[in-house]
């Protein structure tokens, strides 16, 4: 019964099926925590971010696919650290510190701590 309810190692619902219930529940959550305008929003940015992971995912194929196993290890392991840790974490930081003229430990604590004044730094 469990191995129908869950399907074969290779099925769709199996691989996709937990982000699928996660995605779903959240959409869930930010309609009924702060309405269909918020669910609009954030349905067109995950759109967008498809978008823009799968053509750089096609570009990303294209280029490795003429690279040396090494040149292709370092991209995965190197480019991927920079990518999710300096580009989403470390450059936020980084350009709001440099146009507030705060150091980066102020602007940490201003994100964690003040969410109301970090945004109102980064509106300025």
């Amino acid at each position: 019964m469990l191995k129908k309810l869950i399907g074969s190692p290779h099925s769709l619902r199996r691989i996709y099926g937990f982000s699928i219930f996660l995605t779903l529940g959240l959409l869930l959550a930010v309609a009924s925590n702060f309405g269909l305008a918020a669910l609009a929003t954030v349905i067109i940015l995950c759109a967008l971010e498809i978008t823009f992971s799968f053509d750089n995912a096609v570009v990303n194929a294209k280029i490795l696919a003429r690279m040396p196993i090494f040149w292709q290890q370092m991209f995965m392991t190197v480019g991927i650290f920079i990518a999710v840790f300096g580009m989403r974490l470390v450059l936020p930081i980084v350009l709001v510190a440099i146009t507030a003229q705060l150091d980066a430990s102020s602007v940490i604590d201003l994100a964690l701590a003040h969410p109301e004044v970090y945004a109102e730094k980064l509106h300025q």
